[in-house]
């Protein structure tokens, strides 16, 4: 079943705007993430690039000494401006500057400048020597220069990794949230879905065990009602009675007025004995013009007996409906527990006998299963038709 018979408009809305939420919340922190990794393998390069400056600079300090002292062994200097040419060998600039350190060892002939602070009877500097002073002079003015532009590009780096792992922390956050309110949706949808699914069985028990037209129980209910009110009889030793009504004159009624009109007379009836009866009584419409009554609790079997003769008065009444006045009857049987019967199923069957006799002796009466068991009856008429008012 497609998602869109299951859920209504606004749940629908609501999680597919939570589950884009939670994507672009989790893109959002792979795309940090990749930043944030980038940025410190960019800060491990620089801090290494940094290490091996100061690893340089130790190096052409260990050979300052030397190179002055043996003017002719210059063959440390080519190698530190080896290392420092492959530190920087995705500058241009500062290739050109190493080429121009390089050019300084051929200037073995140069004339040295005047020093004034030089001691004179130290003599003058040889062109080698020189030459290799102005070298370290400017392999430290590059390495300084060359430190502080990796530790700006190392501190931006820094800030950056940081600023990605806010973003990274922001997007979980989000995301979690994004999860959490879906989880929310989706546990309200599942109950509104539940309770949906309450409602639908309750929908169609109710078809399966109610009658569509007047909507009492029907006989698939009516054994179960039965053995119900027996079973509170029995545990409270007292009666229960059921009724077995059926219409007269129904179905001249139905063939004059029609199917529609018939249906107003069993809508109507119903009401009438629903209205007479207790709420712990049910009466069930059987089929065609059939209807059971069950009378649970009762405590004096006279009383049962009354309460059938007033649903036999209540249904004889004339009904108007439009600009008709309908007239059927109701003949009953009765049968009691546990006087006549013990279970419901012998109760109704006894009934049914007992409706049967009222039919046959005349119409409009109430016979009980004790009177058609013993072979007497007292049988009760309905009063003259004048005393019958309109409903």
């Amino acid at each position: 079943m497609s998602v869109k018979y299951i859920l209504d408009a606004p749940s629908r809305r609501k999680l597919i705007a939570l589950s884009l939420l939670a994507l672009l919340c989790c893109v959002v922190a792979g795309w940090a993430a990749s930043r944030m990794i980038d940025a410190q393998r960019e800060g491990e390069r620089l801090a290494h690039v940094l290490h091996r400056l100061e690893s340089l600079r130790a190096a052409i300090l260990s050979n300052a000494i030397p190179a002055v002292a043996a003017p002719d062994d210059d063959a440390n200097v080519p190698r530190l401006l080896a290392d420092c040419l492959q530190l920087s060998s995705d500058d241009a600039a500062q290739q050109r500057r190493l080429t121009k350190l390089g050019a300084l060892l051929d200037m073995r002939q140069r004339q040295p400048p005047i020093n004034l602070d030089q001691d004179p009877q130290a003599g003058p500097m040889q062109p080698g020597e020189l030459g290799n002073t102005y070298v370290l002079l400017a392999a430290h003015a590059w390495i300084d220069a060359m430190k502080v532009s990796l530790e700006d590009r190392l501190a931006l780096s820094q800030a950056r990794h940081q600023e990605s792992l806010q973003w990274v922390q922001w997007a979980v956050a989000a995301a979690l949230i994004a999860a959490l309110l879906f989880g929310l949706v989706l546990i309200r949808v599942m109950r509104h879905l539940s309770h949906q699914g309450h409602a639908r069985i309750s929908s169609l028990e109710a078809k399966a065990n109610r009658d569509p037209l007047t909507g009492l129980p029907n006989r698939r209910l009516l054994q179960d009602r039965l053995e119900q009110a027996v079973l509170r009889a029995r545990r409270r030793r007292c009666h229960a009675a059921v009724v077995v009504i059926d219409l007269d004159g129904f179905k001249p009624v139905n063939d004059t007025h029609g199917h529609a009109i018939g249906d107003v007379v069993l809508r109507r009836v119903s009401k009438r004995m629903k209205s007479a009866l207790r709420s712990e009584d049910t009466v069930c419409r059987m089929g065609g013009d059939e209807f059971v009554v069950i009378i649970g609790e009762v405590d004096d079997p006279v009383y049962a007996v009354r309460r059938a003769r007033d649903l036999v008065l209540r249904i004889s009444r004339p009904i108007r409906h439009e600009d008709k006045v309908l007239r059927v009857g109701a003949s009953a049987g009765l049968a009691l527990f546990p006087d006549d019967a013990g279970d419901g199923t012998e109760l109704l069957e006894l009934a049914d006998q007992a409706l049967y006799a009222a039919k046959h002796g005349g119409r409009g009466q109430v016979v009980t299963a004790g009177e058609m068991t013993h072979g007497h009856t007292t049988l009760t008429s309905l009063p003259s038709e004048p005393a019958a008012r309109l409903a």
